[in-house]
């Protein structure tokens, strides 16, 4: 399995076995075979052999054996299922990635941008085109801190951080401290850039972990640091900077 997976990228599972094991999955006729060996050897760029080609419990939907690694594809060999992605098998193209990129997307215009500790990038030299992004993070997230710097290689970019505590006490009270500080912006910055622990919170404060919780189980973000651009596109993870720019260019 592991031959496959490592030009694939991607682990390859078994989805029906569990379901139907005492199903009989019988061979397909000798040109069904021809055709569903040939479009999967094609996506494979020739460096793997189909060795078998069975029919399954569920009607046009065939599975492929190359050794010990099954996964299916239907009866056109137009599309293949992996680790519960469908894959056009002509064009590459993660059909399912598509469709949860579209599930993902949100009303930018509808946050709660009064929630969120606003900043800014250095203005570059000529620049004409200002940039927005909103990202949630938590402080103590190592993949934030990351990502934190590479967004500060991007001028002229306006970042809109939410709090997003999930990662123990520690982040809790951080992020009171850092929405609790005189200036939250350099507070914030002086933390995940500098590691400048924010002060002690002197008197009374609100700190609205609540609303912030709230609003990223909405979303269902349940990961740092996830980013949203002005389209409602979401962005998850530390992507780099060529990436975001890339991202960013075609809004």
């Amino acid at each position: 399995m592991k031959k496959i997976c490592k030009f694939l990228t991607i682990i390859v599972v078994s989805i029906f076995y569990s379901a139907v094991s005492a199903e009989k999955f019988s061979p397909v006729k000798k040109d069904v075979k021809d055709s569903v060996s040939q479009a999967v050897e094609k996506w494979l760029q020739g460096r793997y052999k189909v060795d078998e080609v069975s029919k399954t419990p569920i009607q046009e939907l065939l599975e492929v054996r190359i050794g010990n690694e099954l996964f299916y594809v239907d009866s056109q060999a137009n599309y293949v299922i992996l680790e519960g992605r469908m894959i056009n098998l002509k064009s590459g193209k993660d059909l399912t990635a598509i469709r949860l990129d579209k599930i993902l997307t949100i009303d930018f215009k509808a946050l709660p941008l009064e929630l969120a500790i606003k900043t800014r990038t250095q203005t570059g030299a000529g620049a004409k085109n200002k940039k927005t992004i909103v990202v949630f993070e938590d402080p103590y997230c190592s993949y934030c801190k990351k990502y934190r710097l590479t967004l500060e290689k991007i001028k002229d970019l306006t970042i809109y951080t939410f709090l997003l505590p999930i990662l123990g006490e520690d982040s809790v009270e951080t992020s009171k401290r850092i929405w609790c500080s005189k200036d939250k912006a350099v507070a914030w910055e002086d933390f995940m850039i500098r590691g400048i622990k924010p002060a002690k919170i002197q008197g009374e404060c609100d700190f609205p972990i609540e609303s912030l919780l709230a609003l990223g189980k909405k979303l269902g973000i349940n990961a740092t640091p996830t980013s949203y651009l002005v389209s409602g596109k979401r962005v998850p993870g530390a992507v780099n900077k060529e990436v975001l720019e890339r991202e960013l260019s075609l809004l």
